[in-house]
């Protein structure tokens, strides 16, 4: 389990219950909110703690939700205290949950505490770690115990079990981490008539739609990884095609921006106005390693080593040697994941210019001159056959 802290405050309390907060960070993508007490006494070392956490002892709570009942509007967070949780499972009526024995793979046993609903059903599971090194660390301890007993309870029960949210609490310090994911904005729908039955279009965009309706961050990564597989299989061809006819097919140089300058221009071009971009959304799409490479470069490199690997655990053949929750390089899909939406939509718009409205003039306005031509140019020899 990974992602990217969106948010740090600090407090004079953890004890938060539901509350309003505007997420950074690309929608529909895992985020992390991150509470620091503060305390009276200026020279309490515990004031001196990082957002990371230190080494110590942690409580990490799963709290569960029915598949498609989010429990709470998609605006607002909580931490786990405030919440009851809900799943499938009903527990026995006596008693206030159930308590189960789990091992790590280095051996060390863990104990969880299921927790009851008031409706009887297993709302949260909590565990205490002796020792961690940090929250992530504490998280990771935590989801890899977890994750074969849940996997067992669904296959055994027939019923989905969904996280819907990980605390994770260094009980030393008062430091607490919730996980949540960023919600999309409402928008205007803007899509001209004549496009929304583009055969071609439409098979990239149910496939793109596929991606943006999933909870799982591999399946989107699948998607996008497929899509941009497809459009360079497509221009293959069409090259091929133009070829044997004496003619060239030219298309433009299509890297990821070098410059922090050009980031905004270069997302501009390519999502619907209104879209506003923060550190944070900066920060999961340019990776460093990715700066400046060209795009079919990433694609052959990074975004085809992380589809193998996501391959070789699920979809090769022969007998299973591995869970998934250990073979799949999650933390590589939450990384690469923001990039490959944003390479889509640049090859989807250099492949059906017509598709993608231009840039609109008030975010235009904001772009320094000479910055223009490479965040909206696209190729005049670039047609839009089939």
């Amino acid at each position: 389990m990974s992602g990217v802290s969106c948010y740090t405050k600090r407090m004079a309390s953890t004890n938060t219950t539901i509350a309003n907060v505007k997420l950074g960070g690309l929608a529909g993508e895992h985020q992390y909110i991150t509470i620091v007490p503060g305390y009276d006494d200026p020279k309490d070392p515990r004031n001196a703690v990082p957002p990371a956490g230190q080494a110590g002892p942690y409580r990490v709570v799963f709290t569960l939700a029915r598949r498609g009942f989010p429990l709470l509007p998609e605006d607002q967070f909580s931490m786990a205290g405030a919440l009851e949780g809900d799943s499938h499972i009903l527990l026995d009526s006596e008693g206030i949950g159930i308590a189960v024995n789990a091992k790590l793979p280095s051996g060390l046993n863990l104990r969880f505490h299921g927790l009851k609903n008031p409706r009887g059903c297993l709302g949260k599971v909590e565990v205490d770690l002796e020792r961690a090194e940090h929250v992530t660390d504490a998280e990771d301890q935590a989801y890899r115990a977890i994750a074969p007993m849940l996997g067992s309870w669904s296959l055994q029960l027939d019923i989905p079990i969904q996280i819907y949210q990980v605390d994770v609490l260094e009980i030393g310090t008062g430091v607490a981490r919730i996980s949540m994911t960023t919600p999309f904005r409402e928008t205007l729908l803007t899509v001209p008539p004549e496009e929304w039955l583009r055969p071609v279009l439409a098979m990239y965009g149910s496939l793109y739609r596929e991606a943006l309706n999933s909870t799982s961050t591999v399946y989107r990564f699948l998607c996008f990884f497929k899509i941009i597989e497809s459009l360079y299989r497509r221009r293959d061809r069409l090259t091929q095609e133009a070829q044997q006819k004496g003619k060239q097919l030219r298309y433009p140089r299509e890297a990821i921006p070098s410059q922090a300058d050009d980031f905004l221009p270069w997302l501009h071009s390519v999502f619907p106005a209104g879209h506003e971009w923060d550190d944070l959304d900066l920060r999961m799409i340019f990776r460093p390693e990715a700066l400046g490479k060209k795009i079919r470069t990433l694609y052959k490199g990074e975004l085809r080593v992380v589809r193998n690997s996501i391959a070789h655990a699920l979809l090769e053949g022969g007998e299973l040697v591995a869970s998934p929750d250990d073979a799949i390089p999650h933390a590589e899909v939450d990384k690469w994941l923001p990039l490959a939406k944003c390479i889509v939509r640049h090859l989807l718009k250099t492949e059906f210019p017509a598709s993608f409205p231009a840039e609109p003039a008030d975010q235009a306005a904001a772009v320094p001159e000479g910055k223009k031509r490479a965040a909206t140019c696209h190729g005049a020899d670039v047609a839009e056959p089939d």
